[in-house]
């Protein structure tokens, strides 16, 4: 097997470009037009910035960080997206991608929680009301919208053999399954206890780095982009958005494998979460 590509950094919004066009991006990899998996991590209002993730396939069951972004606008995640997938692509998205309901939750919310709600990784209710403001249609559908003008297949499909596909994840789950813990990272940065929130992240990423399905390779940069510590609650959030955006891009990875759960249906809307435990690293 070839050794790694050279690694480059590059921050795309000191390039001469529209910013409208590209968000806040770190291209770590050659060949980051060529990945097989993204993550968005979305923000349900266009008020607050979404992460994203590029994951290259890197040989057997491991994969590269090839490019973190964090995008304002659903134009620069469409771009993004554009800039990175490989004619085979699947994209993992943490948001809902299908709402039909008017209000309350749900099938697929109802179940996520019973699946993982004891370990505090339950789904928040969406609906139509909640997540349609001012006019505009659920930034997932949006996304999603957006996203078929390049050939992705839209609306999700359970048995899909489409070469590009997105479908709505569940990080909470994923990281509950991949893992078997017993309770919820707390590792968000709304948690009221700054050395908790610290303690968490620092275990999450541990746990990122023990994976061996998929095997992160290159890992220690890529750790060095998503630590939290002595920085702005911002830089913190931002931080942990990219790293949200990761573990869906994992998901998606685990979608390609034919090892995810789906839970719900195509008509009220289905989310993915890894079937079983990944393999790990010795501790």
């Amino acid at each position: 097997m070839k050794g790694p590509v050279q690694r480059r950094a590059l921050v795309s919004k000191n390039l001469d470009t529209s910013p409208e066009d590209r968000p806040d991006e770190l291209v770590l990899e050659r060949g980051a037009a060529a990945c097989a998996w993204i993550g968005f991590d979305l923000a349900w209002s266009a008020r607050n910035r979404s992460g994203a993730c590029a994951l290259l396939a890197d040989g057997g069951d491991a994969v590269r960080v090839a490019a973190l972004a964090h995008g304002a606008t659903l134009a620069e995640l469409e771009q993004f997206a554009l800039r990175h997938a490989a004619p085979r692509c699947l994209v993992g998205v943490d948001a809902p991608l299908v709402v039909r309901n008017e209000q309350g939750s749900r099938a697929c919310d109802r179940l996520l929680t019973s699946v993982f709600g004891r370990q505090g990784g339950g789904a928040y209710p969406a609906n139509r009301r909640l997540l349609s403001k001012d006019g505009a249609p659920p930034r997932g559908e949006e996304l999603l919208e957006r996203l078929a003008r390049h050939g992705f297949e839209a609306p999700p499909r359970l048995d899909s053999r489409a070469a590009r596909q997105v479908h709505e994840v569940h990080p909470h789950g994923a990281w509950l399954r991949l893992f078997a813990l017993e309770r919820r990272l707390a590792y968000k940065e709304k948690t009221r206890d700054l050395a908790l929130h610290l303690s968490e992240r620092a275990r999450a990423l541990e746990l990122l780095g023990s994976l061996r399905e998929p095997r992160i390779a290159g890992y220690a940069q890529v750790r060095s982009l998503l630590e939290a510590g002595d920085m702005p609650a911002k830089e913190r959030k931002r931080r942990e958005d990219l790293m949200d955006a990761l573990v869906c891009a994992l998901v998606a990875w685990w979608r390609s494998r034919g090892q995810c759960q789906a839970l719900g249906d195509e008509e009220g809307g289905f989310v993915l979460a890894p079937a079983r435990a990944a393999r790990v690293k010795d501790t």
